[in-house]
């Protein structure tokens, strides 16, 4: 046995440097990384639940002068056509609602979704 305090032979693998002196955002990244490797559908998930709450903060923002824009300078060029998009695929949600209006479960309502049906669509 030699003498000395115990715990003072040197290490082979040298001293450990505190996280003091390393950038904190590049520590961050690399975590958020190995994360993202561990879990990619819910990264995916948090992907997009972000871009739609950004999307839905923009719409809570903006939404208002948007349509008051749209109502001034382009009301009366676009809904000529607006219309014609809606008139043509109203049928297709009206009845896609009311099918799942249904709640005949799964099978029967992927069944029933390609047998044509008579709607009333309301005009705009």
């Amino acid at each position: 046995p030699a003498g000395g305090p115990r715990g003072s032979r040197p290490t082979a693998r040298g001293k450990k440097r505190g996280g003091r002196s390393e950038d904190p955002f590049a520590r961050l990244t690399r975590k958020l990384d190995k994360w993202i490797d561990k879990n990619p559908v819910l990264s995916g998930l948090l992907s997009v639940s972000v871009v739609f709450a950004l999307l839905f903060l923009f719409w809570q923002i903006f939404g208002g002068v948007l349509r008051t824009v749209y109502d001034t300078y382009l009301k009366r060029y676009a809904d000529p056509y607006v219309k014609r998009v809606v008139n043509f695929c109203a049928p297709h949600f009206v009845a896609l609602n009311d099918l799942l209006g249904e709640k005949r479960g799964f099978v029967e309502t992927a069944r029933r979704m390609f047998v044509p049906r008579d709607v009333v669509v309301k005009e705009l």
